[in-house]
């Protein structure tokens, strides 16, 4: 490994091609990210494409704002991955959401009281200045689903 890429890292997806076959799906069950699952090689997601901020990628964050989507790499594995529907500079997440093998329907418009209808009571709920927090863990992870103080669907956290 050379000095320069030591201090300045490395982009890991530079040679990465975006497949139009790559289904953008997240499921809240299985806490997957196009069927890949936290921990695993992140090689897995590559037909995402390149990251579209490479100078954070060589620090491990893989930032697709067109997609609504943050990933973190650790130890070139995946780590955690943050979809938005409401965050400056991002294109709201436009992919789809699956839970228990059923597809179901996640837009900004989603409020707390639809998802506990379609996947059940959180293990945690807090409700504050901020919005509202559903927690759900699970053996392998955990997901974390934030909602403005509207009640409109904000972010999905995967860790």
């Amino acid at each position: 490994m050379g000095l320069l890429h030591f201090i300045f890292g490395k982009d890991l997806t530079r040679d990465w091609v975006a497949h139009r076959a790559v289904r953008l799906q997240i499921d809240l069950g299985r806490l997957t990210l196009c069927g890949v699952a936290i921990d695993a090689r992140i090689e897995l997601l590559e037909g995402l494409g390149p990251t579209e901020n490479r100078r954070a990628a060589r620090s491990g964050k893989l930032y697709y704002y067109s997609k609504g989507l943050e990933i973190e790499v650790n130890d070139g594995l995946f780590d955690s991955f943050t979809i938005h529907w409401d965050k400056p500079g991002y294109r709201p997440w436009r992919g789809e959401a699956v839970y228990e093998g059923s597809p179901i329907a996640l837009d900004a418009g989603t409020t707390p009281e639809k998802l506990l209808e379609l996947v059940g009571e959180p293990d945690e709920r807090e409700d504050d200045e901020t919005g509202t927090s559903l927690e759900y863990f699970r053996d392998d992870g955990w997901c974390d689903i934030q909602f403005d103080t509207d009640g409109r669907l904000k972010t999905i956290f995967f860790g």
